[in-house]
């Protein structure tokens, strides 16, 4: 059974060991010929584009190469851009007759996906985040790390996630809350910042002796 973590204690007890977000369009097919010898770049572009907006609900475009001879087992790249993020899809020719496939190669981590997967992921331990914030709606999905935030009872929450590979697969932990910095203790023997300094003289506790009068001619 899965116990509940302590919220004293965010950054230990859960989080994702791996968590998988690519944008899947692997395996779609489509007829990518017009009854020609080369493959038809046009009607290709915009089946992807389709795709990749159906699945992510942001304006997509797609940019494949001309001229491509039909081959079975020949393959190609194309450009895609979602939210004006950059990636690549890889083409493979499956047939004499101009049908392919394509899959992503090089992917996009769609900020949405990411916070639904951190607030269902909290959830199932008990904490219910009120909101996930991730910043960038669309990134490339380029190995390295970012940080989102969780709002959940009486804390807020810093989340590190790191890229994987360039498919999209991530991890992500709660980072420990920051510890604030120590307060500064004033030196032994140093003399007080603030105030009057005491008469030389005068007994501890005693008030400083009032100024003379002065002399009368």
């Amino acid at each position: 059974m899965r116990q509940r973590p302590s919220t004293s204690s965010p950054g230990r007890g859960f989080g994702l060991a791996h968590l998988v977000l690519p944008i899947v369009i692997g395996g779609c097919s489509f007829q990518a010929s017009c009854g020609g010898k080369t493959i038809d770049s046009k009607k290709g572009e915009a089946i992807i584009t389709e795709r990749l907006k159906a699945d992510t609900g942001l304006e997509a475009k797609a940019t494949c190469p001309t001229g491509i001879k039909i081959k079975k087992g020949g393959t190609f790249d194309c450009t895609i851009e979602l939210g004006g993020v950059k990636g690549k899809v890889l083409v493979t020719q499956n047939d004499e007759s101009g049908n392919v496939s394509f899959a992503i190669t090089e992917g996009f981590i769609i900020g949405a996906k990411v916070e639904a997967a951190i607030a269902a992921n909290l959830k199932e331990n008990g904490l219910a985040a009120t909101g996930v914030s991730c910043g960038a709606a669309v990134r490339p999905s380029v190995p390295g790390t970012f940080t989102c935030t969780a709002q959940v009872p009486d804390q807020a929450l810093t989340i590190e996630v790191t890229i994987k590979n360039q498919t999209g697969s991530i991890d992500w932990k709660v980072l420990p809350p920051t510890a604030p910095p120590p307060t500064a203790e004033p030196a032994e023997g140093a003399a007080p910042t603030e105030g009057t300094a005491p008469d030389e003289g005068a007994a501890p506790g005693e008030p400083p002796a009032e100024p003379a009068a002065p002399a009368t001619p």
